[in-house]
């Protein structure tokens, strides 16, 4: 059984596009690991933080962040989180951690249309 979480953070107009695992032509990625050595790892947004115990030690996730170039300059356009959820919790109790950090969390889904050329992450 597959025991992720995935949080999608973009703007309302683009982030079906995303759920959809597309990208825009033009944008770059960079994936970063999430990895423990200490059987936790401390998670930090907005000034709310908290720890997450995972129960062992490794490989607990990534973070896709897409961007692209204007005028020399990256511009972030989107982050995907990739979170395992530990064994002893479950579904719930990740969900309600995710409505802690990002207020209005909510499940998204669905395409609309007139977003320009994708291509599949």
């Amino acid at each position: 059984m597959d025991r992720t979480m995935t949080i999608y953070m973009a703007p309302e107009q683009t982030i079906a596009t995303y759920v959809d695992g597309y990208m825009y032509k033009g944008q770059e990625t960079v994936e970063k690991e999430i990895g423990v050595d200490t059987a936790k790892y401390l998670i930090e947004v907005d000034g709310k933080s908290d720890e997450i115990r995972t129960g062992g030690d490794g490989y607990w996730g990534n973070c896709l962040e897409l961007y692209h170039n204007y005028n020399g300059r990256s511009i972030l356009d989107a982050a995907i989180i990739n979170i395992s959820i530990p064994e002893f919790l479950d579904f719930d109790d990740m969900k309600q951690q995710a409505s802690y950090f990002f207020e209005g969390v909510q499940p998204v889904s669905g395409q609309e249309e007139g977003q320009g050329p994708q291509i599949k992450i």
